[in-house]
């Protein structure tokens, strides 16, 4: 009796360990079908949208954006090892629509917990291209948490790009030192110097604004020049009022063409001072900047420099300037 009552404990024990595996088979397969899926979504979604794929891409994404968190661990950081673009794009369209951007809600919290969490894993890549990918996509689901994580790419020469729009995108101010000290690094390309000055143009604030005026004198033209843009973007009539003063002459002339072009009037005052300056450029700056916020009385003091001036660009200008005050243009005439 013991002997059958035990025969049919270890059956049932029996019967329940197939039962398990059975589960476990049936999940794994439905799991490698899901993963399946996701690959052949995958492979839809990063072909370019022309022909018979203009509805195949956009269904493609929709099903790899409506799988949710699925999807977020199948792409991170499993396809982020990407330089083609229309892959990158593949996988912004596709992240953003889960887990949401600052104009767009995530699916959940916990899906846009998740995938940030994943991507500041993938700042730590060993492979500068995901690194790259990782930094630009937590700048696009606007995850400011993350930028001191993105700002200490700034010094990986394969991923500061990356690092670059993503601060750019968040434009949160404790990253501003980090994004200056590379504009000063004479060490990094010309071209990445110029998108740090500019990223610092786009966070803007004090910090910012001191530090561009600085690169206003910086030797690299491009540089300077993105200084000035970015300072103009921001209005910085005061701090270029007072960078006026300083003993660089690529300051001085940097800030007077900005100011002209802001044609601030509450800034002639700081400006007319420079019309009898020693160096012909500066004058000649000088008086273009005023002309371009004119007043009747302007008249004066441009006929009396043109009596006395020999410089040729400087005379060139007060021509230039006469012809303003005499014929102003109409508010309302194309610019």
């Amino acid at each position: 009796m013991r002997a059958a009552e035990g025969g049919c404990a270890g059956g049932r024990v029996r019967g329940r360990a197939w039962l398990v595996a059975l589960a476990v088979t049936a999940m794994a397969a439905t799991a490698r079908a899901e993963d399946a899926d996701l690959e052949a979504w995958w492979k839809d979604a990063c072909l370019w949208e022309v022909g018979s794929n203009l509805e195949k891409v956009p269904a493609a994404r929709k099903k790899l954006i409506d799988a949710g968190e699925k999807t977020i661990d199948f792409l991170v950081p499993g396809k982020l090892d990407a330089a083609d673009t229309i892959i990158t794009r593949a996988l912004s369209m596709v992240i953003t629509g889960i887990a949401g951007t600052p104009a767009q809600p995530p699916q959940s919290d916990a899906i846009r917990t998740r995938t940030i969490a994943g991507l500041m894993t993938a700042l730590e890549s060993d492979k500068p291209v995901v690194r790259r990918n990782a930094a630009d996509l937590l700048g696009q689901l606007g995850a400011a948490e993350a930028a001191d994580r993105i700002a200490k790419l700034l010094t990986d020469k394969d991923a500061r790009g990356g690092a670059l729009a993503a601060l750019g995108a968040l434009r949160v101010q404790s990253s501003v030192p980090a994004i200056a000290a590379m504009a000063r690094d004479t060490s990094v390309s010309e071209r990445g110097r110029f998108t740090a000055v500019s990223t610092l143009g786009a966070i803007g604030g004090p910090a910012a604004q001191a530090a561009l005026i600085d690169f206003l004198a910086d030797p690299k033209a491009a540089v300077r020049f993105a200084a000035q843009y970015a300072l103009e973007q921001m209005r910085s009539t005061g701090a270029l009022a007072a960078a006026l003063a300083r003993d660089d002459r690529r300051v001085r002339l940097h800030a007077l063409s900005a100011l002209g072009h802001l044609a601030d009037r509450s800034t002639r005052p700081a400006i007319r001072p420079f019309l009898s300056d020693p160096d012909a450029t500066v004058r000649g700056f000088a008086v273009e900047a005023l002309s371009a916020m004119p007043k009747p009385s302007d008249r004066a003091w441009i006929e009396a420099m043109l009596v006395t001036e020999k410089d040729e660009f400087v005379r060139g200008k007060l021509l230039e300037a006469r012809g303003i005050v005499l014929d102003p243009p109409r508010p309302d005439a194309p610019k």
